[in-house]
């Protein structure tokens, strides 16, 4: 347990409290699984839901004994911030606006958007993309991550994203959100939808 302000925080609630304060007021870009980890202790498979949710299952004992038979464990020398990781990543698979977005062309009843998603880690790297119709208004709400309503995507250099949209009506611009495969938000860029 943790005590903090004269609070006892442990487990779950403590997970929540260490995520929200690295991601949201420190501005870290970073996942969830280390917080979660040791403000749960053990060894355990945390399974990432929608809306920030999770689930996590504890590793039965006798599979823990047949895993430690079996470890070695190195000191490479190697260094490294996982932030750092996170925000190199971040940064190169949102890259720039204007390489990313190809087109978007309204025809009498559709709107095509085709773009590229870039990366140029040396790991392969997956997670969703979504693209929507969107008013001025909508465009600065918070769009939770949704397996039903985007695309998934694995790119080991890049990927084009082409996506057909009923033209409702309901907005001049077009929002395309990408999520990593940590559900972390790692673009979020409207353009307007040419006449």
């Amino acid at each position: 347990q943790q005590i903090m302000n004269k609070k006892n925080l442990h487990g779950l609630k403590l997970a929540k409290k260490a995520i929200f304060f690295e991601q949201k007021i420190m501005k870290e870009v970073v996942g969830s699984q280390d917080q979660i980890a040791s403000s749960i202790g053990g060894f355990n498979k945390i399974k990432f839901l929608k809306n920030d949710k999770f689930i996590i299952n504890r590793i039965p004992k006798k599979n823990l004994n047949n895993l430690n038979s079996n470890l070695m464990l190195l000191f490479t020398g190697i260094q490294r911030k996982a932030h750092n990781i996170a925000k190199n990543y971040v940064n190169k698979l949102s890259n720039k606006k204007e390489k990313n977005v190809l087109k978007i062309k309204r025809s009498a009843s559709k709107i095509q958007v085709s773009f590229q998603i870039n990366n140029q880690t040396k790991q392969r790297q997956s997670g969703r993309v979504g693209v929507y119709i969107t008013s001025n208004e909508n465009a600065k709400k918070p769009m939770p991550y949704s397996s039903g309503k985007t695309q998934s995507f694995g790119i080991r250099r890049f990927k084009s994203i082409v996506k057909e949209l009923v033209d409702d009506k309901s907005g001049e611009q077009i929002r395309i959100i990408v999520w990593n495969s940590k559900r972390n938000t790692v673009l979020d860029e409207v353009f307007r939808i040419p006449n």
